[in-house]
């Protein structure tokens, strides 16, 4: 209903139709004072090509001038607070050199093969998984050491619409391919819609259901570092798209779930993504601290570093539900809202303007969602017991672990 009402509506007032033009986003630093500089010299310039007057080209000249100051005064101080309000969060203050270098421009110049098309992705994907399963079929899975959880998550609560207008407003304003109207619309209009997404929230809490709609990503191959080869397609990332309203309903989730969690501390205590005050620098301040303390012993130090060949996408459901279950307590219409979210998720490739055929999944979560990279955690919690089991420390970021032991001489 929230789909055909929104198309409906857009069909009405805006109509599908065929357009050329060329888009010139203005820059974030470009306000009113800068705009009326340039027409200032514009003007100057088309008086002055008129008439060719020595005193016009002067004046030309020196508002062209006076523009260049203003716009790199302009960058100067837009960069300065930009640097100054991003020196809290380190993931956002990265991306500060990355637009300011051009560095996403790069990355996004490059991808140009002309051999490739949105099925060959979609089927190097699906082999890519396929292997990595062939390759650990048979292998016997680890004998959980860890007591089942004494305590359950059966319920997920409702949520309110004040609850509901908070995440909206707080979510940044992208938009899938898929979405019927755009997000900073969607929260311009946020008084009439809020109701309304209210209870499809609340509607999919109280019978743990994800709706279809909601299970479906459009892929988007994006290549791995700037330099490799636009033609192999293993150079190649995906990235999976999905709709706001989905991403809405799992961050409602996730907050339940890390809830219940860190009430009853089941958070892995040595994973640092996908959580709060955890990063890649709490993670290597735990491995050097771990590094320096058998230094200070004299003992010898080994390090491995391991990383998992696409993780996300090999996610086994039947494990990760069972381990829900046992260690978590996730249990009732909780377990089988998340057995929803994990079954029945399908997947297309855009590329090159085209869409690919659809693809059922039978494994993995999708990494760019909300509750996809939380899932792949719970996934991995119990890595931490086999290496202690095996006598070494362990530390993870998301799927990269390293392991280390030392040893006295």
């Amino acid at each position: 209903m929230y789909d055909n009402t929104l198309r409906s509506i857009a069909d009405q007032l805006a109509p599908e139709r065929t357009v050329k033009c060329r888009l010139r986003p203005l820059c974030p630093r470009f306000d009113a004072e800068c705009g009326a500089i340039r027409r200032n010299c514009r003007r100057l310039e088309r008086r002055y090509r008129r008439t060719h007057d020595p005193v016009h080209k002067d004046a030309y000249v020196t508002a062209s001038r006076n523009k260049h100051d203003t716009f790199d005064q302009k960058k100067k101080s837009y960069w300065s607070e930009h640097v100054q309000t991003d020196g809290s969060s380190p993931m956002k203050l990265w991306r500060s050199p990355t637009a300011l270098l051009q560095q996403d421009k790069q990355i996004a110049d490059v991808i140009t093969p002309t051999c490739n098309d949105a099925d060959d992705f979609l089927c190097c994907l699906y082999e890519k998984v396929k292997a990595v399963r062939a390759s650990t079929e048979g292998q016997q899975l680890p004998t959980s050491t860890t007591s089942p959880a004494d305590v359950s998550l059966s319920t997920l609560s409702l949520c309110s619409e004040e609850e509901v207008r908070r995440l909206i407003m707080q979510s940044p304003a992208k938009s899938c391919a898929r979405d019927l109207i755009p997000t900073f619309l969607l929260k311009e209009m946020v008084n009439v819609l809020l109701p309304y997404l209210t209870a499809m929230i609340n509607t999919s809490l109280r019978e743990g259901r994800l709706q279809s709609s909601h299970k479906h990503a459009v892929v988007t191959p994006l290549i791995k570092t700037t330099g490799l080869d636009a033609k192999e397609l293993k150079n190649y990332r995906p990235v999976s798209n999905l709709t706001f309203a989905s991403k809405l309903v799992e961050t409602v989730v996730s907050l339940r779930l890390v809830s219940h969690l860190n009430a009853h501390s089941m958070m892995p205590q040595l994973q640092s993504a996908y959580r709060r005050h955890h990063s890649t620098e709490t993670a290597l301040l735990k491995v050097l601290s771990d590094v320096y303390a058998a230094i200070d012993c004299q003992h010898v130090i080994l390090l491995v570093l391991l990383d998992l060949s696409a993780a996300f996408d090999c996610v086994d459901y039947d494990i990760l539900l069972r381990r829900l279950y046992l260690k978590f307590g996730i249990c009732g219409t909780a377990l089988e809202w998340m057995s929803s979210f994990l079954i029945g998720r399908s997947q297309q490739v855009y590329y090159k303007e085209r869409l690919s055929v659809k693809l059922q999944l039978l494994f993995g979560v999708p990494q760019v969602s909300v509750l996809g990279p939380l899932l792949f955690l719970l996934y991995t919690a119990e890595l931490f017991d086999v290496i202690t089991e095996c006598g070494c420390t362990g530390h993870s970021y998301a799927d990269d672990t390293s392991l280390h032991q030392h040893i006295s001489h």
